[in-house]
């Protein structure tokens, strides 16, 4: 019975450490383009990400502003960031648009970051 009781305690833990080896599990919650402050500033792009796996690691963040009437891309950040297990944050990117709104925002998260 104490084998079998030290092989279960054994197993569990190596199930719990393959766990803790994945990595993240990233997706955008919400992104909102905020206009610049004063002439000349950029906009800030803030997203709000979630961890909705236990791992942690880096993600990249790829952020893209489009003109809604053509699609086309006129401005684009990226930015590396580290997510704890479960972990709920907000980043804020700068962008400088090359031509004025309307826009479009994509944004995409990636794991492993490249």
């Amino acid at each position: 019975m104490r084998n079998y009781l030290v092989q279960l305690i054994l197993f569990g833990s190596l199930i719990w450490g393959l766990n803790s080896c994945f990595g993240p599990e990233p997706v955008v919650l919400r992104s909102t383009l905020q206009p610049p402050e004063s002439p000349g500033q950029p906009h800030l792009l803030i997203v709000t990400l979630q961890n909705r796996g236990g791992g942690e690691g880096g993600i990249e963040v790829i952020a893209r502003v489009q003109v809604k009437a053509t699609g086309a891309t006129v401005a684009q950040a990226n930015d590396n960031i580290d997510l704890k297990a479960h972990e709920t944050l907000t980043a804020t990117l700068e962008v400088d648009p090359s031509s004025p709104g309307p826009y479009d925002i994509s944004v995409e998260v990636r794991y492993p970051p490249n």
